[in-house]
C-alpha cells in the first residue's frame, strides 16, 4: 500500500462518484477499496446516481448493519453506515426501490440508522414512506431509545394518508406505558408497610414526557380527523393498561376495586393546562378530547363509544362518561345519568365530584322534572337537608367545635349540594336554597367542587398592611405602637401570591424612614431614644439600613446621631441559646439581634468606603463601634456553631463573611486604610490595639476559625499600609503554629487574599514548608484544602521563577511540592495548567535567567513522564513571551509522550497557525504528530487554521517540509477530514 493511499485513492473515488455510468474498471476499483471504512464513507456520501443500487445489492452491501459499539468509558457509539447515506442521496429519484431495500434491513439497535431512515421518509411521498412504519416500530423497541422528535413530522404526514391498520402497531408502541422500573422494590415495601405513601407505582411512556406531549398535540388532531372511532378504541385500551400498571397486584386481583386515584394525578379531564411531567394525565386528556370529537363529528358511534367506556373497570372512565353527559346533555343516555344520580352514596357526607356535579346540573336543565320522579327527588333532598352529621363534625373539629361553626358548615354544605338540582327543586327544598343564597356572601362555581382546579404558582411577595404614605401619617409614638403590636399575618384575599406580614411592614417602614423620618432631626431623636421599646429586631435592622441608605446618598448631616443609635444597638442583649436555633427577626420573642448587628457592620462599611468618604472627625466613634463588634461575645462563633453549611463541609471564610464579629475585622483594616487616605503619615496604633486586645492572654474570647480566616485574608493589608513591624509582631498570633487548624485556615486565606510577592517569601517560607509537610490524603479528605494545595503550588512556582528557591537540595521547595502531592497527581495537572495561563497573559519577554529556569522546569517535568499532567501544556502555547521555536519544540517532545491521552486541540491549532511564518518545520512536525495521534479517529480541528498550515507546507521548496505536509494531509484524510483532500493538488 502506498504511503499516501488515501490521498490517491480518494481522488480516484471522487472521480468515479461523479461519473454517470461506471465502467467495469470503476466497479472493480470501488469493490477493492470500499472495504476500507474511510474510503466507504468518502465514496457513498458523494454517490448520487441510482445506477449503482442493484450492483450494491448484489454485492451484499445492505445485508449487515453496523451494530452499536461500547467504548472503553462505558458509553455507546452508534457508527454511521455510508451505504445508507447513499440511499438517502437517491431516495427522491427511486423511492420505491429505496423503501424495499430498507424494509429488508436486518433488525438493529443502531440509532444512527433510524435517524437516516426518518430523514429518507421525510423526503419521499408519505404514501410510499408509510411502508416503513413496521421498520420504525422495530426501533421504538430499541434498548437504547430514540429521539422521538425526529419523526413527528413524518408521522403527521402518515396520519393523513395511512389507514388505521397501517398505523395501529406504531401508534400503540408510541402511546403505550411501561411498568414502573422500581415496581418490584415498591411492591415489596408495600407488603412490609401498607401505609408507605412512597410505594405508588408510576408507569412511564417509552419517550420523555415533553416528547409525549408533542406527539399528542401534533399527531392526534390529524388522526381525529381521519379515524376518530378507531383512535378512541385504541386510547381506551392503552389508558386501561396504563392504570393497570399503576395498581399493586392485590388491587388488580380484587375485581371490585375500581379507585384509580385519578382525581390526584388528573384533577381535570380537559380544562387545566397540561402538566408536562405527568404523562398519564396527558393520555387521559387526549382520550377525553378524542371522545368529545366522536360526540361532535361521529354521532352514529356515540352509543358504541359509551358502551366501551361503561365496560371499563377504572374510575377515570366513569369520570369521562360523566364529563361527556354534562357537555353533551342532548346526546346523553338518560338512564345512565339516572343510574349515576340514584346510585351516588354520599349526598349526606361528601361534596360532589367535579364531573358528577357538571353532569347533574346539565341533566337537570336538559330533562327537567322527567329526570327523577318526585319520590326519588324527595329521598335525595331530604338526605341533603338532614346533613351534615353533627357528630362527625364535632369529631373532626375537636376543641374548635362551636354551634356557630356547625351552622355555618351546614348552610354551606346544603347550599353546595342543592345548587346543581336548582332546575328541579320544588316546595321546601326550593325555598331552602333561596334562603341559603340570600345569606351567602360568596359565589359557588364549578371550580369549587372537588378536586379543586388549577393551582397558582409563582414568587410570593411580602406586602405591608399599610403602605408607606399611610405610615407617614402616623405620629412617631403611633407608628412605634403600630409596628410593635401588628402581627396579623395573612394572604391577600385577592391575590394568593401576596402575603401581608411583618416583613412586608418592615419594607414600608424602611422606605418611610429612609425618605422622611430619619432625615428629620426631631423625629430621628425620637427613634434613637426609643430603641429599647422596639420589640421586633427586624425594625431595628431596617432603621440601621435606612441610615446606611441616607449616608450612601452623600447626606452626612445626621451621621453622629446614626452612630449613637448603632452604639445602642450593640448594647442590646444577645440571644443565648445552646443550639443554632433562633427565632425569626420578625418575632417579638425570642429577640435575636443578630441581623441588627450585621446591619451596623454594613453601615460602618459604607462610612469607610471610597465612594462615601465621610469626615475623619467620626474616626473615634467608628473605631469604638468596631472595637465593640470585635470584642463582644458572639454565641455562634464562641460555641463553634456553623453559620453557613455547604455540602456538609466547613468553609470558615464563608462563615466569616456572614457573621458581624468576624466581618468587623475586615472593617478594622478598612478603617486603617480610610485614615491613611486622609493622612498618609497618621499613626494606626489605635486600630492595631483592637487586635492586640483580642490576642492578649487575659482575653476571655480566643479567636475562632472564621476569625482566623478573615484575619489571614486581611493580613496582606499590613504590607499595603507599610506596617511591617506590626505584621511581624502579630504574625505568631494570627498564624499560630501551636494550633494546626487555626494556622491552616489563616494561611489558606492569606494565600487566597494575596498574590505571591518576593517580599513575602522570607516571611512565609516556614509556612510553605509546614503546608508541604501536612499534605496527604487524610488532610485533603478532612478539610476542603484544594485551594490551599493549589495556592501553595502556584506560589512556589513563582518563587522558583524568581530564583528564591533552588532547583535541587533541601530547600528545593518546588520539588518538595511535587513529592508531597504525589498522592493525587491531579494537582500537578492544575499547576502546569495555571502556569501556562499565567504566561499566556504575560506580554513582555522573560529575563534570560527566568527563561533558563523555565527550561529546566519543563525538562524535569517531561523526564518525569506524567502523561496526564503533560496534556495541560497546551495552555502554554498561548504564551508569546517565549521563543516560539523553543516552545513548539517542547510541545513536539510532549506529543511523543501523550499519544493516547485526550488533550485540548483549540489552543494547539491557534498556536501552530500563528507560527507558520516563524518556524514552519516545527509547526508541521507538531501537526504531523497530532494527525498521527488522531488518525483513524474522528477529529475536528479548525479548518481555516489547518488549511493555512498545509498550504504553507505545500508552498515550500524544502523537500522535508513537503513530505511532512503530505503526511499530515494523509493522516487528516484517515481521520475523515476530507475537506483537506485537494490541498496541495492541482484541483485546489
Amino acid at each position: 500500500m502506498s504511503d499516501f493511499y488515501y490521498s490517491e485513492t480518494l481522488l480516484k473515488l471522487k472521480q468515479i462518484a461523479s461519473s454517470s455510468v461506471p465502467s467495469d474498471g470503476d466497479l472493480a476499483f470501488v469493490k477493492q477499496n470500499i472495504s476500507d471504512a474511510v474510503c466507504a464513507e468518502f465514496f457513498f456520501y458523494r454517490l448520487k446516481t441510482p445506477v449503482w443500487l442493484n450492483w450494491l445489492i448484489e454485492c451484499g452491501r445492505f445485508n449487515t448493519v453496523p451494530p452499536p459499539e461500547k467504548l472503553e468509558d462505558g458509553s455507546i457509539r452508534f457508527p454511521n453506515w455510508p451505504e445508507l447515506q447513499y440511499l438517502e442521496n437517491i431516495c427522491m429519484v427511486v423511492p420505491d426501490q429505496v423503501v424495499n431495500v430498507i424494509i429488508g434491513f436486518p433488525p438493529t439497535d443502531n440509532r444512527y440508522v433510524f435517524y437516516i431512515i426518518i430523514d429518507i421518509a421525510e423526503k419521499i411521498p408519505p404514501e410510499k414512506s408509510i411502508n416503513l412504519a413496521p421498520k420504525v416500530c422495530e426501533f421504538i423497541e430499541s434498548k437504547y431509545g430514540i429521539d422521538h422528535y425526529r419523526f413527528l413530522r413524518v408521522l403527521a404526514k402518515w396520519a393523513k394518508v395511512g389507514t388505521f391498520d397501517q398505523l395501529a402497531g406504531l401508534l400503540s408502541r408510541l402511546l403505550e406505558f411501561k411498568p414502573d422500573p422500581a415496581a418490584e422494590e415498591k411492591i415489596q415495601r408495600r407488603k412490609e408497610n401498607p401505609n408507605d405513601y412512597f410505594t405508588s407505582l408510576e408507569p412511564q411512556p417509552g419517550m420523555h414526557s415533553h416528547e409525549y406531549k408533542e406527539f399528542i398535540d401534533i399527531i392526534l388532531p390529524v388522526l381525529l380527523r381521519t379515524m376518530p372511532t378507531q383512535l378512541v378504541e385504541l386510547l381506551i385500551k392503552i389508558t386501561a393498561r396504563m392504570i393497570d400498571h399503576k395498581m399493586h397486584p392485590d388491587q388488580r386481583k380484587d375485581k371490585t376495586y375500581t379507585d384509580d386515584w385519578s382525581e390526584i394525578w388528573c384533577r381535570r379531564l380537559v380544562e387545566d393546562e397540561d402538566s408536562l411531567d405527568n404523562s398519564p394525565e396527558l393520555l387521559v386528556k387526549a382520550l377525553t378530547h378524542s371522545c368529545a370529537a366522536v360526540y361532535e363529528n361521529d354521532p352514529d358511534n356515540i352509543q358504541k363509544l359509551d358502551q366501551q367506556l361503561a365496560k371499563q373497570r377504572w374510575k377515570v372512565f366513569e369520570r369521562i362518561r360523566q364529563y361527556l353527559f354534562g357537555k353533551y346533555p342532548d346526546q346523553a343516555d338518560k338512564e345512565a345519568v339516572r343510574a349515576y344520580i340514584l346510585g351516588y352514596p354520599h349526598y349526606d357526607e361528601y361534596e360532589y365530584p367535579f364531573e358528577f356535579q357538571k353532569m347533574l346540573r346539565a341533566a337537570c336543565i336538559q330533562f327537567g322534572d322527567e329526570l327523577l320522579t318526585e319520590p326519588e327527588r324527595n329521598q335525595i333532598f331530604d338526605t341533603i337537608l338532614s346533613s351534615p352529621s353533627k357528630e362527625r363534625f364535632k369529631e373532626w373539629m375537636g376543641d374548635r367545635y362551636t354551634e356557630e361553626k356547625y351552622e355555618q358548615r351546614k348552610d354551606y354544605f346544603q347550599r353546595k349540594q342543592l345548587l346543581p338540582f336548582r332546575p328541579i327543586l320544588f316546595g321546601q327544598y326550593e325555598k331552602r336554597l333561596q334562603e341559603l343564597e340570600a345569606l351567602a356572601s360568596e359565589y359557588i362555581s364549578d371550580e369549587d367542587y372537588s378536586p379543586v382546579g388549577k393551582s397558582e404558582g409563582g414568587i410570593v411577595s411580602e406586602v405591608s398592611p399599610k403602605p408607606k404614605d399611610e405610615l407617614l401619617k402616623l405620629s412617631d409614638p403611633e407608628l412605634l405602637k403600630f409596628i410593635n403590636s401588628w402581627n396579623n399575618g395573612r394572604r391577600d384575599y385577592g391575590d394568593g401570591l401576596k402575603e401581608i406580614n411583618v416583613h412586608g411592614l418592615s419594607h414600608a417602614f424602611q422606605a418611610a424612614c429612609a425618605e422622611v423620618i430619619l432625615r428629620d432631626s426631631r423625629r430621628l431623636g425620637f427613634w434613637v431614644n426609643s430603641l429599647s421599646q422596639i420589640t421586633r429586631p427586624v425594625y431595628v435592622k431596617v432603621l440601621v439600613a435606612s441610615m446606611e441608605q441616607i449616608i450612601k446618598e452623600g447626606v452626612q448631616e445626621h451621621i453622629a446621631d446614626y452612630l449613637v443609635f448603632c452604639a445602642k444597638v450593640l448594647d442590646l442583649p444577645q440571644l443565648k441559646t445552646e443550639t443554632s436555633f433562633r427565632g425569626d427577626e420578625s418575632d417579638a420573642e425570642p429577640r435575636d439581634w443578630t441581623s441588627s448587628r450585621r446591619a451596623v457592620c454594613d453601615l460602618i462599611s459604607t462610612c469607610l468606603s471610597k465612594e462615601t468618604e465621610i469626615s475623619i472627625d467620626y474616626a473615634a466613634k467608628i473605631l469604638a463601634l468596631l472595637g465593640r463588634l470585635c470584642l463582644q461575645p458572639d454565641p455562634d462563633l464562641d460555641q463553634g456553631r456553623r453559620i453557613m453549611v455547604n455540602d456538609g463541609e466547613m468553609h470558615p471564610f464563608t462563615d466569616a463573611i456572614n457573621n458581624a464579629r468576624s466581618r468587623a475585622w475586615e472593617e478594622l483594616f478598612a478603617y486603617a486604610e480610610w485614615k491613611r487616605r486622609h493622612d498618609k503619615t497618621v499613626n494606626l496604633s489605635d486600630a492595631w490595639a483592637v487586635i492586640r486586645q483580642r490576642i492578649d492572654s487575659d482575653c476571655d474570647l480566643p479567636l475562632t476559625l472564621p476569625e482566623y480566616a478573615m484575619l489571614g485574608r486581611c493580613y496582606v493589608h499590613f504590607f499595603i499600609l507599610k506596617e511591617k513591624p506590626v505584621a511581624k509582631e502579630l504574625k505568631p498570633a494570627l498564624f499560630p503554629e501551636y494550633n494546626q487548624d487555626a494556622w491552616s485556615v489563616a494561611f489558606t486565606n492569606f494565600l487566597a487574599g494575596s498574590r505571591a510577592h518576593p517580599e513575602f517569601f522570607d516571611w512565609f517560607k516556614d509556612d510553605y514548608i509546614r503546608a508541604l509537610d501536612s499534605f496527604n490524603n487524610a488532610f485533603q479528605a478532612e478539610w476542603d484544602h484544594q485551594n490551599l494545595i493549589k495556592s501553595v503550588g502556584d506560589g512556589l512556582f513563582l518563587y522558583y521563577l524568581w530564583d528564591l528557591i533552588p532547583e535541587d537540595g533541601p530547600d528545593a521547595l518546588l520539588k518538595k511540592y511535587y513529592e508531597s502531592t504525589k498522592f493525587d497527581t491531579a494537582h500537578w495537572d492544575k499547576l502546569l495548567s495555571s502556569t501556562g495561563f499565567m504566561f499566556g497573559r504575560t506580554s513582555k519577554p522573560l529575563s534570560a535567567a527566568m527563561e533558563q529556569r523555565v527550561h529546566s522546569f519543563l525538562e524535569w517535568r517531561i523526564s518525569e513522564g506524567c502523561k496526564k499532567e503533560l496534556t495541560e501544556f497546551t495552555h502554554w502555547l498561548e504564551a508569546t513571551c517565549f521563543d516560539q521555536r523553543w516552545l513548539l519544540g517542547v510541545f513536539s517532545k510532549i506529543l511523543d509522550l501523550i499519544a493516547n491521552e485526550h488533550f485540548e486541540l483549540l489552543f494547539t491549532f491557534e498556536a501552530l497557525a500563528r507560527n507558520t511564518e516563524v518556524c514552519l518545520d516545527v509547526v508541521l512536525d507538531c501537526l504531523q504528530k497530532i494527525s498521527v495521534i488522531f488518525a483513524g479517529k474522528y477529529m475536528h480541528p479548525p479548518e481555516e487554521q489547518v488549511m493555512k498550515i498545509l498550504r504553507a507546507g505545500f508552498a515550500s521548496t524544502d523537500s522535508d517540509i513537503l513530505d511532512k505536509a503530505r503526511c499530515c494531509r494523509e493522516n487528516l484524510l484517515k481521520a475523515r477530514r476530507f475537506e483537506f483532500l485537494n490541498v496541495g493538488s492541482a484541483d485546489e
